[in-house]
């Protein structure tokens, strides 16, 4: 009985351990995109205020991800996945659907007119078109920077045309987004605050 007790005890410990190791995965972050737990942007969107923050660190796959949602009036409103990896920023899944392949949103290292393709599946839905690297520099309500370009073309949504251009700055990540869609407004999120993690070191979500 006693050495039943021991082995229990040590299996335990070893799950317990193990648990422990996998809570710390931390996400691999980039200068053009932070992912410590506790980071926060908020966008202006005409009159409206979105805040985006990083809640968890969550493995898909083989990535260990960012898990950013998307605050709208104090409520949570969607969250997506995005994961850094040595040649770009990727959306790996959205509301909990894996993206497959993963959405490269940024490659890297950044070069100028660099070009690459998507052709994924959200759920049952394709998503194709392609992206172009750029710079510029930008000024929205937290300030002026110089911008990393990812410029989006010949998507649809049902028969609608979509475009978009992402502006990622060094050391605080997306500071403008413009969404065009055939026949309706642009949508354009600019960065009014941005505020770093507390700490880097932490891998629990963050309270909601």
């Amino acid at each position: 009985m006693l050495m039943l007790v021991r082995v229990l005890a040590t299996c335990s410990a070893f799950a317990l351990f193990a648990s422990q190791a996998n809570a710390q995965e931390l996400a691999p972050s980039s200068e053009f995109f932070p992912t410590a737990i506790g980071t926060q942007w908020v966008f202006s969107a005409g009159g409206v205020e979105i805040l985006e923050r990083v809640v968890a660190h969550e493995r898909i796959g083989n990535d260990v991800c960012a898990r950013v949602e998307t605050v709208f009036n104090g409520e949570p409103v969607s969250d997506e996945h995005i994961a850094v990896r040595p040649d770009g920023i990727y959306r790996v899944a959205v509301a909990g659907q894996p993206v497959t392949p993963a959405f490269r949103l940024a490659k890297f290292p950044p070069r100028l007119n660099d070009t690459w393709t998507i052709n994924s599946m959200l759920a049952d839905q394709p998503i194709a078109g392609s992206f172009q690297t750029g710079q510029d520099k930008v000024t929205v309500p937290a300030g002026e920077y110089a911008t990393l370009t990812s410029t989006g073309s010949g998507f649809q949504i049902g028969q609608a045309k979509l475009s978009f251009v992402y502006h990622f700055a060094r050391g605080v990540g997306k500071v403008m987004q413009v969404t065009k869609i055939d026949g309706q407004p642009d949508v354009v999120l600019q960065l009014k605050s941005f505020t770093p993690a507390k700490t880097a070191a932490t891998a629990s979500a963050i309270p909601r």
